[in-house]
């Protein structure tokens, strides 16, 4: 490829990214194939600021796309915020989104064909893979398996959500029924289909021996407050204990430092038992306490809607994934003990420590395409995407504080 071929790539894919007319997903895929193809003579190495240019505008368009499956799946609001104007991404953060979102959910009985084919770090094996489980783990995998299926002719990947112990359960008996996503469809519930791989914010239990655990990425969780309780931006985990034991019920109980909260009763809203948040949250948070029966404590099936409730409900509290918090509208994001969630550092030492491994797990060393299909979330292709989902890398986290975070839930 010559450079005056690589440039009108560049310009057609502007065309494109900017053009009214038309079905706006398909053109952003276009503009994106336009991107990757100027990229090819266009190296950071030869030309680096018409690199870190295209690099721009393919971010661009991916993030694009990427709100726009969140929207679908219902997992963030349907007007995200957007960054601030003329924010320019540094050339790493160019690099975090990089596939395109339109997952085509679909069941399929055919067997799993033996077929393998090599395409760079990716091994394709034709058939159909099930999996349910976290909705915090949903979102990524969905892209991850979208990628994989464009790259895989043959080859039908659902992604169902509901909670990291339904995930758990499901891939231990087998099988279950899969509520997911379909392009043309919108939301649609299969049959009672094989479930592969069970998605999870936790560890399996020890009774479940026969599951092999593939742990992907770090998740961050964060407290968050309605827009009514005005004035309080961190909270100590005694007064957390006591918002969701009864011990405080009104938010001019509240205080932080000086500043305590409105005449307001708190709305406590939590997850349902099955949730691997909720599990995280009692356990590094409440520490074990059990919360008091009677206190109006809400209780939601979904990560989304546990966001959803706090936006409504005046004086309310609950806690989400960091990434679909920073999407919400009209919330607090709060520190814990003074320690700001946004900071890495502070995970990394554990002193931040609402935050838990996310997992993958098979029933034995599962099926080829299982396999396959998990292999290609530890590639670059699936890291890079990380960040935009709130979540770290596993070798961000040093192994020992992995250890010791996995102890004290035992």
């Amino acid at each position: 490829m010559d450079q005056r071929t690589a440039e009108e790539q560049y310009q057609q894919g502007l065309r494109y990214a900017h053009s009214t007319q038309g079905e706006r997903r398909e053109n952003l895929q276009r503009a994106i194939a336009c991107y990757e193809t100027a990229l090819q003579y266009y190296t950071s190495d030869a030309f680096p600021d018409r690199w870190e240019q295209i690099q721009q505008e393919m971010t661009t368009s991916y993030s694009e796309l990427v709100q726009e499956r969140l929207k679908q799946t219902q997992e963030i609001p349907a007007q995200p915020r957007r960054p601030a104007a003329g924010l320019r991404l540094t050339r790493q953060q160019g690099l975090l989104l990089v596939l395109v979102v339109a997952v085509v959910l679909a069941i399929s009985g055919s067997a799993i064909a033996t077929t393998y084919l090599v395409h760079a770090s990716l091994t394709c094996v034709k058939g159909t893979l099930n999996m349910d489980g976290s909705t915090v783990l949903q979102p990524l995998v969905e892209v991850v398996a979208e990628d994989y299926m464009q790259h895989c002719p043959g080859t039908l990947i659902t992604v169902g959500g509901g909670a990291s112990k339904t995930g758990l359960a499901d891939v231990e008996q087998g099988h279950n029924i899969i509520n997911g996503i379909s392009k043309d469809q919108g939301h649609v519930s299969g049959h009672d289909v094989p479930v592969q791989i069970g998605n999870s914010d936790i560890f399996a239990s020890p009774v479940q021996h026969d599951l092999v655990d593939h742990q992907v990425a770090i998740g961050v969780f964060v407290l968050i407050l309605n827009k009514d309780v005005v004035g309080l931006h961190n909270l100590s985990t005694s007064q957390i204990r006591g918002i969701y034991t009864g011990v405080y019920q009104n938010w001019h109980q509240i205080c932080d430092g000086k500043q305590c909260g409105p005449d307001i009763p708190i709305v406590p809203i939590s997850r349902t038992v099955n949730s691997g948040t909720r599990f995280t949250f009692e356990k590094y948070i409440l520490a074990g306490v059990a919360t008091v029966p009677g206190i109006g404590l809400y209780r939601t099936s979904a990560t989304s809607n546990a966001v959803q409730e706090v936006e409504s409900n005046s004086g309310s509290i609950g806690y989400a994934p960091y990434y679909l918090a920073t999407q919400a509208h009209d919330i607090t994001i709060l520190s814990i003990d003074g320690q700001d969630p946004s900071n890495a550092s502070l995970i990394q030492r554990n002193q931040y420590k609402f935050w838990n491994i996310e997992h993958m797990y098979t029933r034995g060393q599962g099926s080829p395409l299982a396999q396959a299909f998990i292999n290609y979330m530890y590639t670059d292709v699936a890291n890079r995407l990380l960040p935009h989902f709130g979540l770290l890398r596993l070798n961000d986290i040093p192994q020992d504080i992995r250890d010791k975070h996995e102890l004290e839930t035992q």
